[in-house]
């Protein structure tokens, strides 16, 4: 066999050494206190899913999805690309030793570019996956009525709309999602939680998820620009408030915005 193919058979199999090694799933701890953690699942035919969820309360968990796509290593480097959205989140792995953990040697990934509230962040493998482990797909967002075609043609008949809806400056918020729109062109965007303080006896709130960034408007589409994922998000401007148009996992099935605080 001539050595150039010999050399291209010995990389392809690292490749799928170092595949087999990195599928799993991964976990980061965010909240000990009421048990939110972000969860990462890389799946062996290449499938990823990137989620929040809560276990506060025993038997009752609360699963929020942030991110589903394709994954793939590229120059040492954990590529997770989103299925609907195209934006891409960059990562770094590295072995590690876990003392006394059902994975004695595992490994840490860190997420160095994506939304800026999850850089930094450390996901440890805490859990193996067999070779043939396939996500069932019916439980994942774009499996639901959700259709990024027909987004894009909803919200072009209003990019010419003649009567121009009022967008009104200040927050809007609806199911736990808070959406500020600032008169200087930026906006942010949160998921919160709410937070019994037991001290205080006050309710105040844990933001979760973050997107903040520029927009603008054409017609009666609001264009949210992250600047973090460089990656567009769209809503419809109505009279009833901002119904979301192709936005982030978990608000696709929201009906509106409403604008509940004035500035």
């Amino acid at each position: 066999m001539h050595p150039v193919y010999i050399l291209y058979f010995i990389l392809f199999l690292h490749t799928q050494c170092v595949y087999a090694q990195i599928q799993g799933h991964y976990s980061c701890k965010v909240d000990k206190k009421r048990n939110i953690s972000l969860d990462l699942s890389l799946y062996p035919n290449n499938f990823y899913s990137l989620t929040w969820s809560e276990n506060e309360v025993a038997d009752i968990l609360t699963v929020g999805y942030i991110s589903c796509g394709n994954w793939y290593i590229d120059q040492e480097k954990i590529i997770l690309k989103d299925l609907d959205h195209n934006f891409q989140t960059t990562c770094t792995y590295r072995n590690i030793y876990l003392f006394g953990s059902s994975i004695d040697n595992s490994i840490e990934i860190t997420i160095k570019d994506s939304f800026k509230w999850l850089i930094e962040l450390k996901f440890t493998k805490y859990f193996e996956m067999d070779n043939d482990e396939k996500p069932d797909l019916k439980n994942f967002p774009f499996d639901s009525n959700f259709n990024p075609s027909l987004a894009k043609k909803e919200r072009e008949k209003y990019y010419s709309d003649k009567e121009r809806n009022t967008l009104f400056f200040g927050e809007y918020g609806e199911n736990g999602y808070q959406l500020c729109i600032q008169p200087n062109h930026s906006y942010i965007l949160n998921a919160k939680l709410p937070d019994f303080d037991r001290k205080s006896g006050k309710l105040k709130f844990k933001y979760l998820f973050r997107s903040e960034g520029t927009w603008e408007r054409k017609g009666n589409v609001l264009t949210l620009f992250d600047t973090s994922v460089k990656c567009p998000f769209y809503l419809i401007i109505t009279k009833d408030g901002l119904k979301p148009n192709q936005m982030m996992y978990s608000i696709h099935e929201l009906p509106y915005f409403f604008r509940y605080m004035s500035r």
